[in-house]
């Protein structure tokens, strides 16, 4: 019986093919253009160029201050949006009211000596009303520039504490100096000032964008190409499964009454679905992305972790068109939700606007929802990352499990009381 159960799902499946080249061609097309007008309404206001920053340094001749603008004014990646202006404070105000510069950066007298030696004197920063793309930019870079110096702070610490557990701890007042410039070179040759929230806005912080080795001014372009590329993806994996959809609306409760007189579990049925569905789809979609590797460069061609991706996804959406199918009423309804329900979960996720221009408690609730770690796993797997976030693959695969679970409970409920 489960052989025959295997044969049936891969001829109906089969059926599907016809539906799925179509639906690939004109869901293409469709959803390039959604992702490219959102882009634009976005960012076309104000694209990522290079801004103007005013510092104010009231700590005279810091020579910390003057080494990490220096560093920073000089850094390739740095380099390319943003221009760090000395100035006064009288100036600094003139030029952010006149709208020349994005931000004012005040540095306190001792600022950064007091950040190494534990008292913590807090720069000032004042950047204009409005949430603008420029005001996100600088707040980054300003989050990892603290890092970098309690970084540092941390490593003198370890210095010193070493110092005196070698009863040296009369040499380290003149040492103080020598290691303070050591930790910081040290940190800051990380060049780890730009995270991905900035290049893909709605990824998750703790994820690199670049590579080791690799600079953040090759990648600042691409990036945020593959957010849109990622973002696209996924709604055209989802809208394609319902293309299987399609092809059960001629099962009808005596279908499942026959299963159930033979005494075939549920649990096996279902799980052949979900196999079969799921290897269809997934060899369709691997073949579309070997295609597409032949197209953009042959040594992508062969990358494992953008085909876990891809499977990650189409297990996913295999296991979401299983589900509605059995839930609605009718095929026509099922494939409805197919399209709502995915749009709307990629929507408040991050996917389709920037979780950057939403309210913290959607960007919280986005971070739950299959689509927010099947983006996490598809730019992973579309930047060549040898491993894709494990974290975010266990979520997917609780969620496929979940909607299983659901499709099994129905069927066995509705089964019982006459509805199928």
């Amino acid at each position: 019986m489960i052989f025959k159960l295997f044969k049936i799902e891969f001829k109906r499946n089969m059926y599907s093919v016809p539906a799925l080249i179509a639906g690939a061609l004109l869901l293409g097309a469709l959803i390039a253009a959604l992702i490219f007008t959102a882009s634009s309404i976005l960012y076309r206001s104000e694209p990522l160029v290079r801004a103007k920053v005013a510092v104010v340094n009231n700590s005279g001749a810091d020579e910390y201050v003057e080494y990490a603008m220096g560093y920073l004014s000089n850094m390739t990646s740095t380099s390319l949006v943003l221009d760090f202006d000395l100035t006064n404070e009288a100036s600094a105000r003139a030029s952010l009211d006149k709208g020349d510069v994005i931000a004012i950066i005040t540095f306190p007298e001792g600022m950064i000596s007091g950040i190494l030696y534990g008292s913590n004197i807090p720069a000032e920063v004042t950047i204009p009303d409005g949430n603008s793309l420029s005001s996100l930019f600088l707040s980054e870079l300003l989050k990892d520039s603290v890092s970098l110096l309690s970084s540092a702070q941390g490593a003198t610490y370890t210095a010193a504490d070493l110092y005196y557990e070698s009863d040296k701890g009369n040499e380290l007042e003149n040492a103080y100096n020598r290691i303070d410039l050591i930790n910081l070179s040290h940190v800051a040759e990380r060049e780890k000032v730009f995270k991905t929230v900035l290049l893909i806005p709605g990824l998750d912080p703790d994820i690199e964008t670049v590579k080791e080795g690799k600079n953040n001014e090759d990648a600042a372009v691409p990036v945020t190409l593959i957010y849109y590329l990622s973002s696209g993806l996924i709604l055209f994996i989802i809208f394609l499964g319902t293309c299987f959809i399609q092809t059960l609306k001629y099962e009808n409760g005596s279908f499942y009454a026959c299963l159930f007189v033979r005494k075939t579990n549920p649990v096996i049925f279902i799980l052949i679905r979900f196999i079969t569905n799921t290897l269809l789809f997934a060899l369709f979609c691997f073949v579309i992305r070997f295609i597409a590797g032949l197209a953009i460069s042959e040594k992508t061609v062969f990358e494992l972790p953008s085909y876990t991706a891809l499977l990650l996804l189409t297990a996913f959406t295999s296991a979401l068109g299983i589900f509605l199918n059995i839930t609605a009423k009718n095929a026509p309804l099922a494939v409805l939700f197919q399209f709502l329900l995915g749009t709307a979960m990629l929507l408040i996720s991050g996917g389709i606007i920037p979780s950057s221009f939403m309210p913290a408690a959607i960007r919280n609730i986005g971070r739950f929802l299959p689509t927010y770690h099947l983006q996490q796993n598809m730019i992973l797997g579309m930047l060549g990352f040898p491993h894709s976030s494990v974290n975010s693959a266990l979520y997917l695969i609780i969620w496929i499990l979940i909607l299983l679970a659901g499709t099994m409970g129905i069927l066995t409920y509705r089964s019982k009381k006459g509805t199928l």
